[in-house]
C-alpha cells in the first residue's frame, strides 16, 4: 500500500475525497499558467505560419515556403544585426558571468573593506524595492482617496452605521432617501 492509502485508511476518509478538495487549488494554480501559455504559444505559431505567406501588412493566403527567410538573410543589414546581436550577446553573457563570479569570490573571504563591497554589490538589490514603494505611494494614497469618494457616490452596502440616516443608501434605505 501506498503512503496515501495508509493515511487514508487510518483517518476513515476515502482518498478520492482528499483529492477533489485538492481541486481547487489545481485549478487556481494550473488553469491561469495553461491560459498563458495556451495564448503565447498561438499567437506564436499564427506568426510563424504568416512569415511563409506572401503578407507584407495584412495576412493574405498562399504559400511562399522560406523565399521570405532566405530574402531577409541576404540583406547587409541582416548581417550586421546578427554579428552585433552574437558579439554583444556573448560578450554581455561572459562579463556578467566573470563580475558575478569576482564578486562571489571577494564576498566569500575576508577581505578589508567587506561591508564597503557587500553595500555596493547588494544596495541596488534592495533600494528598487523602496525607491518603487516610494515612487508609487503617492499614486496609491490618490486612487485610494478617489476610491473612497466614488463608494460615497455609489454604495455598495448599507452605510447606516457611518452616514446619516437621511442620507441613506441607495438599495436598502431608498425610503429614508428624499
Amino acid at each position: 500500500m501506498t503512503e496515501a492509502v495508509r493515511a487514508a485508511a487510518r483517518t476513515g476518509r476515502p482518498v478520492a475525497l482528499r483529492a477533489l478538495r485538492r481541486v481547487p487549488e489545481f485549478l487556481t494554480i494550473w488553469l491561469p499558467l495553461l491560459l498563458s501559455a495556451g495564448h503565447l504559444i498561438s499567437f506564436a505559431l499564427w506568426t510563424i505560419s504568416v512569415s511563409f505567406t506572401p503578407s507584407t501588412l495584412v495576412p493574405v493566403s498562399g504559400w511562399v515556403g522560406l523565399r521570405n527567410y532566405t530574402a531577409l538573410m541576404a540583406t547587409r543589414n541582416w548581417q550586421i544585426a546578427f554579428d552585433n546581436l552574437l558579439v554583444f550577446g556573448c560578450g554581455f553573457v561572459l562579463l556578467s558571468v566573470l563580475t558575478g563570479l569576482v564578486l562571489a569570490i571577494l564576498l566569500d573571504q575576508r577581505i578589508r573593506g567587506e561591508n564597503v563591497l557587500r553595500t555596493i554589490y547588494l544596495y541596488p538589490l534592495a533600494v528598487s524595492f523602496v525607491v518603487t514603494g516610494t515612487v508609487w505611494s503617492p499614486h496609491e494614497r490618490a486612487w485610494r482617496t478617489v476610491g473612497n469618494q466614488m463608494s460615497i457616490l455609489v454604495p455598495t452596502t448599507c452605510r447606516r452605521t457611518t452616514r446619516s440616516r437621511r442620507a441613506g443608501c441607495w438599495r436598502c434605505c431608498r425610503s429614508s432617501r428624499r
